[in-house]
């Protein structure tokens, strides 16, 4: 009876941790809503409804028009907006004028660190206009990650890379610094503002 009860509680801890596991990684399936004229909303869904699959698509809806976006399945992640006014309710989103709308998510991008994607969504036509896959990267979604309105654009504190020697991957060797991502003639481009030499980092970041 013993061997059992050790048994059944192993079994029962077991299915504990993969749960939280399966948690801390993200939904399988969630919807951002976008306030902007059209209302919008980006649906995210894994096709086995398994998160550690990273097999979601992402559907761009419109009142009477679906888009599916061509970009590579993953694990996609809400963003904390961590106090920045966004178009949408779960992702840094900002309007570019009357025409476009710059969407930014969180993707699981493991073993390395992760990352940030963007794209452009043509209001007026209402379809894609642009994606650019890894605008930047991030160790921590709470805590490292902070957004700024600019012109045409975000500025957003990110990831640079691993401090050389540092003698560890802990984010006590994580190099950050601030990145704009910005939108000219319908298509999307980041830059570093101040970038790091090659020499100081043991990886560098995109």
């Amino acid at each position: 009876m013993k061997n059992i009860s050790i048994n059944a509680l192993a079994t029962i801890l077991l299915c504990v941790s993969a749960h939280s596991f399966a948690n801390e990684l993200g939904e399988p399936h969630w919807t951002a809503i976008c306030k902007s004229n059209p209302v919008i909303s980006l649906n995210f869904d894994s096709a086995s409804g398994d998160v550690e699959a990273d097999d979601m698509s992402v559907t761009l809806q419109f009142s009477q028009k679906k888009i599916g976006i061509a970009i590579q399945p993953k694990l996609y992640r809400p963003i904390p907006l961590n106090g920045m006014k966004s178009v949408c309710d779960k992702l840094p989103a900002i309007a570019i004028g009357k025409r476009y709308l710059l969407v930014l998510f969180g993707t699981d991008d493991r073993p390395n660190l992760d990352r940030i994607d963007a794209i452009l969504i043509d209001l007026e036509r209402q379809e894609l206009a642009d994606t650019n896959v890894a605008v930047g990267s991030y160790f921590d979604l709470h805590h490292d990650l902070h957004f700024k309105i600019v012109p045409s654009g975000l500025r957003a504190k990110l990831a640079q890379g691993w401090l050389k020697h540092g003698g560890s991957d802990g984010p006590e060797n994580l190099l950050l610094g601030w990145k704009t991502i910005l939108v000219s003639n319908g298509k999307i481009s980041s830059r570093w503002e101040k970038p790091l030499p090659s020499a100081y980092l043991e990886y560098a970041a995109p």
